[in-house]
């Protein structure tokens, strides 16, 4: 399935630029040959893409340059995704995706994001992944006070009580290997779960899709300005014995 969307541009709010560019790989997950998820007309690769285009349309008034890993359908080899961080001089890696978790409309987990623990750079990703959620939460994208839940996933949160271990996206292998192998700070991002109808088509409405994009855009600018992780959320810092560390929440996107 083909998506486009005009131009007009939802904000989450008034618009602060990075004091400091910002040069953020963006990588649209799968392509080509290999869909991803399915569910119906929805194909991950293109909403993946859809996401990344419209990202790095939108960039430029946070002073943020995007660099696409993949500008069109195409196969891209995860080493060669990884390796434009490095050729582009990136300060951050996103990857983005959608569930395909089993079940009904009802399932659980409509926006995540997953950072690696043992990383390096896990401190830095954290504040990303943080700010994007705190972002998301003044937006009023997602309800309550708190700006995420960050934990190891055999640690289950009050937040993630019932969701079982199997819903983990990182446990494929683009996940995994981008996480493990990027040498910045690296996130992948699930964008809300493909088996979820009403979800999907909250996520490829043009003034909801905006409002998202403005809003990742805002939690990137504040998470690479942040010092520490606030002390919000169910868990600490990243530890180095922590493999995979991930916030979970879901969107507020039905209105």
């Amino acid at each position: 399935m083909m998506l486009s969307f005009n131009m007009v541009s939802s904000t989450a709010g008034s618009i602060t630029p990075a004091k400091k560019k910002i040069i953020l790989a963006v990588d649209p997950g799968h392509g080509g040959d290999d869909a991803g998820a399915k569910s119906g007309a929805f194909l991950e690769k293109d909403i993946c893409l859809l996401y990344a285009k419209r990202l790095q349309e939108l960039a430029s008034g946070y002073n943020i340059e995007v660099q696409l890993t993949r500008n069109n359908d195409e196969s891209v080899p995860l080493s060669n995704r990884v390796a434009l961080c490095d050729k582009v001089k990136a300060d951050l890696f996103l990857s983005l995706h959608v569930e395909n978790e089993q079940g009904t409309n009802k399932a659980k987990g409509d926006f995540d994001i997953f950072i690696s623990g043992k990383a390096p750079f896990a401190e830095r990703s954290g504040n990303c992944s943080n700010s994007i959620f705190t972002a998301m939460v003044n937006s009023g994208i997602i309800p309550g006070e708190t700006a995420g839940c960050m934990h190891n996933p055999s640690k289950v949160c009050s937040q993630c009580i019932g969701l079982p271990a199997s819903n983990v996206a990182v446990s494929k292998k683009e996940g995994v290997f981008v996480l493990n192998n990027a040498h910045v700070p690296a996130m992948v991002m699930v964008l809300g779960n493909i088996k979820n109808t009403q979800a999907m088509q909250n996520l490829v409405d043009h003034n909801k899709m905006d409002l998202l994009c403005n809003t990742i855009l805002k939690g990137i600018v504040e998470g690479a300005e942040a010092k520490t992780i606030p002390k919000t959320g169910c868990g600490p810092v990243p530890q180095s014995n922590d493999k995979y560390v991930f916030a979970r929440l879901t969107p507020n996107m039905n209105n």
